[in-house]
């Protein structure tokens, strides 16, 4: 076989050197072919390829490992070679060839070789310098991200002071801010750089998340803030009261549009942000903690807002109408499951806003049984008695306060006259908490009632003051007429804010409740929180604990009550059982019932001595749930006994027991909440005024 190098040692392509390595190939007559000899060294070439002088120097021969080649531009060569078969003898030979071929490493592909390592060094060059640029502005987008979001957060604190006592350019200031700094963030947050990052695995899904919260946080904003702030653009003030103390039906029935068209924004925000997963990183995860509820509290509100902004104008008034409310005022003293007797009846006008309260009236005005009876139902007689259909001071005796104002209703327009669009009833604590907000009042006989004593002059000082109960009733209803005025009067000064929480407070401890005769109306109430229904969903099971004073006296300022739930147990039907212990105790000291007139210990032929008190019990069983297992560590009432009995197909278990001085009767029992519960047991019980009296729960 002739080779090209032998025919013309001037070749183009000399051979490349390769330091002292060596390969070897296969060769037809498997002889082992060093390095390509010069001319002078074979005289034959032609004859003598391939050439294997086996005499000649061993240094010559190891100088050029060869490999013959056909064509030496296309040579490069390989660390391995599958047409070589290792002979034993050159194991440590290092073979240069691509898929077999023979064709020599040459210098021309040398040079492609570094260019081509050069060319991509400085692309590997260029892509860590964008890498790290994409990165630091990657860092930079980060950085104003948080920025802005710490920054929303304060402004979110400046907005809700403003709604409250600020001025409505302030509002539109911070308002302005949060939507710049928002629109910034949902922008950042979803350029090309940011949706790289979302394709990292894990974290990835915390940008997803970032994404998510800044979409929702540029929505809320436009959506929201920016279109409140505008409607209030113009008030004086944000407070929602004249200075006369007239509702604002006009700004806020503008508000409660804003609110309602912000629904659907606002609903699909609290989704998504639900919706989002835990995040890997914690700072992210923090603040998703407290995000969340924020975000679910205002959908709330917002979904109550546009349930009730229909009906908000016509309930005060607008357009020149009158609407006419029964205020009754709700003794403490002498208990009903409400809350108290009505120990006192007043009427509120609003007009266009403006708000009137009539004169306050005692019991005595409406009679008594012979002047006729209002409809109820059977299960309310078998519960409480006939005397619930006729007699004042027992119209309030049924926790589930829009039966109740249905009852005072038709009992004020039977003997009153009084034709009215609903019913407010309010207890003494609540007014007291109330005087709180706009200060004190003094009485015609120079008593001070204020947020410190209003509970203690109504319902305790009253009765050791005048021993006459009709001069009792008739101070009750002047002190309780006081309060009010003074209230009313007052609206304008109240911060919002405060006042919406003392209101909210107070109706979820049944001290206020309201019923209203258009349905529409009553739900929207209900939404509100206001209604004092008994719970109805077996989602959100309830336990009711109502008391009913049987002492014919005022002993119930002596009265405290508790009641404790244990930690539920599963089922394995899917129902909850919890242990509840409800306690009640006579605080009063045998001293002290010595002292007292006859109408505060009263006059029941069921009292054993001075102190003695008797009062109904009912516990009221959650809905779809039951109670069970029972024990009394009580001193029973005669010829009473734990029975039960049902109120709109939920069980009541009932019973009488008598309390003396510094006596204390408990009762443990098992409630059950059906399968359909989704949250924990929750009790709701008739108000006392322990608080107000200074005792500790039982």
């Amino acid at each position: 076989m002739g080779n090209h190098f032998a025919q013309n040692r001037n070749s183009s392509t000399p051979p490349q050197y390769q330091g002292k390595r060596f390969r070897q190939t296969q060769q037809s007559d498997e002889s082992i072919q060093t390095y390509p000899p010069t001319q002078a060294d074979r005289p034959n070439a032609e004859d003598s390829w391939p050439y294997s002088n086996q005499n000649e120097p061993l240094k010559d021969r190891m100088a050029y490992p060869y490999v013959s080649a056909t064509d030496p531009e296309e040579a490069y060569m390989s660390e391995a070679s599958p047409s070589i078969e290792d002979t034993g003898e050159n194991r440590s030979a290092s073979i240069y060839t691509t898929g077999g071929s023979n064709r020599p490493y040459t210098q021309r592909s040398h040079t492609k070789r570094r260019r081509r390592i050069i060319t991509l060094s400085i692309l590997a060059i260029a892509l860590i310098g964008a890498v790290a640029s994409a990165g630091f502005v990657l860092l930079n987008d980060v950085k104003t991200v948080k920025n802005d979001a710490l920054a929303i957060v304060d402004s979110a604190t400046v907005l809700k002071d403003t709604l409250t006592s600020g001025s409505d350019n302030t509002l539109e200031t911070v308002a302005s801010d949060i939507d710049t700094r928002a629109s910034r963030m949902n922008e950042i947050t979803h350029g090309p750089l940011w949706g790289l990052a979302t394709l990292v695995p894990v974290y990835g899904e915390d940008v997803r998340t970032v994404q998510t919260v800044a979409s929702s946080l540029d929505a809320i904003s436009g959506d929201v803030i920016v279109p409140l702030a505008t409607s209030m653009r113009g008030m004086e003030s944000s407070s929602l009261f004249t200075t006369e103390g007239a509702i604002n039906v006009d700004a806020l029935s503008t508000l409660a549009d804003t609110l309602t068209g912000s629904k659907t924004t606002i609903n699909q925000v609290a989704e998504d942000i639900d919706a989002l997963p835990q995040a890997h990183i914690g700072q992210l995860q923090e603040a998703l903690d407290k995000a969340k509820p924020l975000v679910t509290t205002l959908n709330d509100g917002v979904n109550v807002a546009s349930e009730i902004a229909p009906y908000l104008p016509q309930m005060l008034g607008a357009n020149g109408q009158t609407r006419t409310y029964i205020i009754v005022a709700q003794n403490n003293s002498e208990l009903r499951a409400t809350g108290g007797f009505a120990g006192a009846t007043g009427t509120l006008t609003v007009t266009d806003g403006k708000i009137d309260l009539g004169e306050f009236q005692g019991v005595s005005a409406f009679g008594g049984p012979e002047r006729g009876a209002i409809p109820v139902t059977e299960e309310e007689i078998a519960l409480f008695g006939e005397s619930i259909s006729n007699t004042v001071q027992h119209m309030t005796s049924n926790p589930d306060f829009p039966a109740t104002g249905q009852h005072v209703h038709d009992l004020c327009a039977q003997r009153l006259g009084v034709q009215a669009d609903g019913v407010i009833a309010v207890d003494p604590t609540f007014l007291q908490n109330l005087l709180a907000l706009t200060g004190g009042t003094t009485l015609p006989d120079g008593t001070t009632i204020d947020h410190t004593n209003a509970a203690r002059v109504l319902l305790h000082d009253v009765y050791i003051r005048f021993e006459d109960p009709i001069m009792q009733d008739a101070y009750f209803a002047l002190a309780a007429d006081a309060a009010a005025g003074q209230i009313m009067g007052n609206l304008g000064s109240i911060d919002m804010g405060t006042l919406i929480k003392t209101i909210s407070d107070n109706s979820k401890e049944g001290r206020l409740q309201v019923w209203m005769a258009n349905p529409d109306e009553e739900s929207a109430i209900a939404r509100l929180g206001f209604a004092g229904s008994i719970g109805t969903d077996p989602t959100k099971p309830e336990l009711g604990v109502y008391i009913h004073d049987e002492t014919w006296a005022k002993m119930g300022w002596y009265l405290s009550r508790t009641t404790t739930v244990g930690e539920p147990v599963e089922n394995a039907d899917g129902t909850k059982t919890y242990q509840v212990t409800s306690t009640f105790k006579n605080n009063i000291t045998a001293q002290e019932a010595e002292a007292i007139p006859p109408y505060i210990y009263g006059y029941s032929p069921l009292k054993r001595d001075r102190s003695d008190m008797a009062i109904k019990l009912f516990f009221y069983a959650p809905t779809g749930g039951s109670i069970t297992n029972m024990q009394a560590d009580a001193d029973f009432a005669p010829s009473s006994v734990l029975s039960d009995s049902t109120y709109n197909g939920t069980q009541v278990t009932t019973c009488m027991i008598r309390l003396s001085a510094q006596q204390q009767a408990t009762f443990t029992y098992t409630v059950t909440t059906p399968a359909e519960a989704t949250e924990p047991l929750a009790v709701r019980s008739t108000p006392t005024s322990q608080v107000s009296a200074g005792w500790e729960s039982a």
